[in-house]
C-alpha cells in the first residue's frame, strides 16, 4: 500500500469516527409464535362381569366351576382366576386364554370357605379385577 493510500484511509477513518458513522452488526428477532393443542385421555380396562360358581361338590376333594362374562376392553389376552379364603389368603388357581370364559377349580382343601375373582389381562399390562363371587363353602 502506498503512502498516499494509507493517508487517505486514515483520513476516512477519522472522519467516519468524528461523524459517528460506524458499522453495526446485523440483528434479527423472531416474534412469531405457534401453538399446538393436544389432548391426553385416560383409558380403563373393563373387568369381567357376572362371575359365578357352579357344579360345586365336596367329599374328600373340592371342585367348582368359575364362569364369567368376558371384558369388553380391547386387547384382552387372557383371564386369571384367584381364590380367596375366609382367613384372607389368596392364590391364583387358573389362567385362561382370551376366548375362555370358565375354569374348573379343584383341590384337597375341604371344610373351608372360598370366594373367587377373575382378572382381565391385557397385552399392554393393564388389568381389571371382577367383584368377588358369593361364598362357596366346602
Amino acid at each position: 500500500m502506498t503512502r498516499l493510500r494509507r493517508g487517505v484511509l486514515l483520513i476516512a477513518v477519522v472522519v467516519a469516527t468524528v461523524l459517528g458513522v460506524t458499522a453495526t452488526a446485523a440483528q434479527a428477532a423472531f416474534d412469531d409464535s405457534a401453538s399446538l393443542s393436544a389432548s391426553v385421555g385416560t383409558a380403563t380396562v373393563a373387568p369381567p362381569t357376572k362371575v359365578t360358581t357352579g357344579d360345586t361338590w365336596c367329599l374328600f376333594w373340592f371342585s367348582t366351576r368359575v364362569s364369567w362374562t368376558p371384558s369388553t376392553s380391547p386387547d384382552v389376552i387372557g383371564y386369571r382366576v384367584t381364590a380367596q379364603t375366609a382367613g384372607g389368603g389368596s392364590t391364583v388357581v387358573a389362567e385362561t386364554g382370551a376366548t375362555i370364559t370358565s375354569a374348573s377349580v379343584s383341590g384337597w382343601q375341604t371344610n373351608r370357605s372360598y370366594t373367587f375373582t377373575v382378572t382381565a389381562l391385557t397385552r399392554y399390562g393393564w388389568t381389571a379385577v371382577s367383584p368377588q363371587t358369593g361364598t362357596v363353602r366346602c
